[in-house]
């Protein structure tokens, strides 16, 4: 609905060229996919200053961050700050990059956001 309503081509949106929207649209497509998959679980943000977390789960097996960047090239470093300070057993880092894992951090790419809260 969003890239609709803002005019963007759908292949604009299949190839990440949409320009200042592309933060936005990533973390509206995510939160739609977190809420959709449970309406009751309570769905909230971590930041500092200088670090940003967009969601954190939490469900019977603790606390997960999921942390959206809405392209190839980036650093996770808010990712990683909550990591360092709160140990979560299990951390989501959704990007338009192929699927990876590094140690408790699972990277999936932004389409496969709803598998964020079932890993």
């Amino acid at each position: 609905m969003f890239g609709a309503l803002s005019g963007i081509a759908p292949s604009q949106i299949a190839q990440f060229t949409f320009g200042m929207y592309k933060g936005v649209f990533a973390e509206s497509f995510v939160l739609q996919e977190l809420r959709a998959l449970s309406a009751r679980r309570p769905i909230v943000g971590w930041s500092t200053p200088g670090a940003e977390v967009e969601f954190v789960i939490e469900d019977e097996s603790g606390v997960t961050p999921i942390e959206v960047k809405s392209s190839h090239k980036f650093a996770s470093r808010s990712l990683a700050s909550f990591e360092r300070r709160f140990k979560p057993a299990r951390s989501v880092l959704l990007s338009a990059n192929p699927g990876n894992r590094k140690d408790s951090r699972r990277e999936l790419p932004v389409y496969l956001a709803a598998l964020a809260a079932a890993i």
